[in-house]
């Protein structure tokens, strides 16, 4: 009986041995560091880089959780320059940036804008800058420009451009005169597609004319679009058409010929 309780005893100090060893205890977990940067920028919406990555954040907007030290800021957007520039945060404080990139003549564009003939009216996202062509436009912030070209007795003239940091952009437009040429295009009719490509002229005095997005009909009032999907045209993209005697369109796409 005596031997039994000795080794019951001598069992349970082995237990408490490796119970003891087993035992472990983790540091307490340190609280996150409190650092923050804002940063604001004009115009906004540019995207924020931080140390080369970026923080799926756009201006304005603010990056927290930092401890002490430099960290590199790249501002990014479509058409304009980067911006680069390092942030010390102190004693986990809070730092404040605004960039204001108007101010930064690299970061302005220039747009150049003749006309013939001269003497255009000149007119920047529908407001008119009560400018003439020829005409340049220095330290425009750079973005994606509607122009509007008007002359008297000529057809105005509309597109866009994109003006970008530390360019200068070169445009000059031909002036259609209304009083010689009737002028046809998406804006002014009917007309179904933007980019044309050839055209010829059957019997009846219908126009047929080939474009990027098909055939076009024209006789005079009605335009009408033929393609693949409603047609048996081989391609969208016609690159020729031609007449025959017997009335016959030879349509050319880049995949085959085919005949209307």
């Amino acid at each position: 009986m005596k031997n039994i309780k000795f080794l019951l005893m001598l069992l349970l100090a082995v237990c408490i041995t490796f119970c003891e060893k087993d035992v472990s205890v983790s540091p307490p977990d340190q609280p996150p560091p409190k650092g923050s940067i804002i940063i604001n920028s004009y115009p906004q919406e540019f995207k924020i880089f931080m140390n080369g990555k970026y923080r799926i954040r756009n201006t304005p907007d603010s990056i927290r959780w930092l401890g002490d030290g430099a960290y590199e800021i790249s501002l990014r957007k479509e058409l304009f320059l980067d911006t680069v520039f390092t942030i010390e945060v102190v004693d986990e404080g809070k730092t404040n940036v605004f960039i204001d990139l108007s101010k930064n003549p690299r970061m302005l564009g220039d747009l150049s804008i003749k006309t013939t003939p001269s003497g255009a009216e000149i007119f920047l996202n529908d407001s008119n800058t009560t400018k003439m062509s020829p005409f340049i436009f220095r330290n425009l912030l750079p973005d994606i420009y509607n122009i509007s070209l008007k002359y008297e007795d000529h057809e105005d003239f509309n597109t866009q451009i994109a003006v970008r940091s530390s360019y200068k952009y070169e445009f000059t437009a031909a002036m259609i005169d209304s009083t010689i040429w009737e002028y046809y295009n998406i804006e002014n009719s009917n007309m179904p597609a933007k980019v044309l490509t050839c055209i010829a002229i059957d019997n009846n005095n219908v126009k047929w004319i080939g474009s990027r997005d098909g055939v076009i009909s024209f006789d005079g009032s009605n335009w009408n679009l033929q393609s693949p999907s409603n047609s048996r045209l081989t391609h969208q993209v016609v690159t020729s058409i031609s007449v025959n005697s017997n009335n016959e369109k030879w349509i050319t796409t880049i995949e085959g010929i085919g005949i209307a």
